[in-house]
């Protein structure tokens, strides 16, 4: 359910169901030499999508599923991201990437107003 995707995401991100060690093996790209060189910002690090060193926000990890679910955990901007679609086969992709984007943005806006 979309609840317990919440939970799990949130206990990836709290550090409460996984020890530290693999969640930093989980945030580390361990397929680079063998994936699409197009794919420049993204690598593969233990069963999930990650963003490759030296791109912006490293500890930022997660998964997108077939019908366009986008699933994140972002341990720098300290949230988690949770989108879904069912829609198998869309012309613009599983999971647009600008909207992906502006998921980011909308959330880390909104914590950033959270701390004022």
């Amino acid at each position: 359910t979309v609840e317990d995707y919440i939970r799990f995401l949130e206990a990836l991100r709290t550090g409460t169901i996984l020890r530290p060690e693999t969640v930093e093996l989980m945030q580390m790209d361990h397929l680079s030499c063998c994936v699409n060189p197009a794919l420049r910002s993204t690598g593969y690090g233990l069963g999930v999508r990650c963003k490759k060193e030296g791109t912006k926000n490293p500890k930022e990890f997660g998964w997108d599923g077939a019908g366009g679910a986008y699933l994140t955990v972002d341990l720098e901007q300290d949230f988690t991201l949770f989108y879904a679609q069912h829609l198998a086969y869309s012309p613009n992709g599983f999971t647009e990437p600008r909207l992906t984007h502006r998921l980011h943005d909308i959330a880390g806006r909104a914590l950033a107003s959270n701390t004022r």
